[in-house]
């Protein structure tokens, strides 16, 4: 695969997530998926995705690609919010969702690159460093590990989160911080080679868990949420690892 394409794709992946976790907060994006078009949020939204798009591109030409792929975000975000009216699954739609916007992202950057001969850095100052595809990797790998790994956690347990008590004490957030950090820890385990640490703390964190809840559903939903946590986590470092191990730019 062109080496520009891979990195193009990469950078506007960072860009993505950033501009659709980590710059979104919830209850902005509840009240636009509550609202749909009619929401300022979205429109918002959508003049972020579309900036950072650009400035992730770190091109002049790559204009056009942020506008369509601004535009076509614009347009599955609203088809989202009109869905969920319908009460369809939320968790298909979540996923559904993020596939749609990844293949948005690399068709539009495959355009691109094959549109323009050797395009043209719009940092030159850091043009190595947005070629340096291991480093891209690695920033992209970590940044998954935090809310956007929370959120994906959650839409999956979300099914069995009725049948806990979540008025259990427990201090607000603390939850999603011990999830961010034992995925974060656990990727650079993988990065390290360092596998055996990762039993440990996956060891260390169900006997403490384990040792605050009472009940069975409560002990299983627990044991569930940790493990996906690190098998995201452990996925993330090992597509990371194949890739860097593999590819010949």
């Amino acid at each position: 695969m062109n080496a520009t394409l891979v990195n193009i794709i990469i950078l506007q992946l960072i860009a993505h997530f950033l501009a659709d976790f980590i710059i979104l907060n919830d209850k902005n994006s509840r009240e636009k998926n509550s609202n749909g078009i009619r929401s300022k949020h979205l429109y918002i939204h959508i003049a972020v995705v579309t900036f950072l798009s650009f400035v992730f591109s770190a091109n002049l030409h790559f204009w056009w690609c942020s506008l369509v792929i601004g535009s076509l975000h614009f347009v599955t975000d609203a088809s989202k919010a009109k869905t969920l009216k319908l009460n369809c699954n939320t968790r298909w739609v979540f996923f559904i969702d993020q596939i749609v916007h990844i293949v948005i992202i690399t068709i539009v950057s495959w355009i691109f690159v094959n549109s323009w001969e050797t395009p043209a850095m719009l940092f030159e100052y850091f043009g190595n460093l947005l070629r340096n595809t291991q480093l891209l990797l690695y920033v992209l790998g970590y940044l998954l590990c935090l809310k956007p790994s929370n959120i994906i956690v959650m839409q999956i347990i979300s099914k069995w989160m009725q049948e806990k008590d979540v008025n259990d004490g427990e201090l607000e957030n603390a939850g999603k911080l011990i999830g961010i950090i034992e995925r974060v820890l656990t990727l650079t385990f993988v990065i390290l080679n360092q596998y055996s640490a990762i039993g440990f703390l996956l060891a260390a964190k169900s006997i403490l868990r384990f040792k605050e809840t009472t009940g069975q559903k409560r002990s299983e939903y627990v044991l569930l949420g940790t493990l996906l946590s690190f098998s995201i986590a452990i996925f993330i470092g090992i597509i990371i690892k194949v890739v860097i191990n593999n590819y010949n730019p």
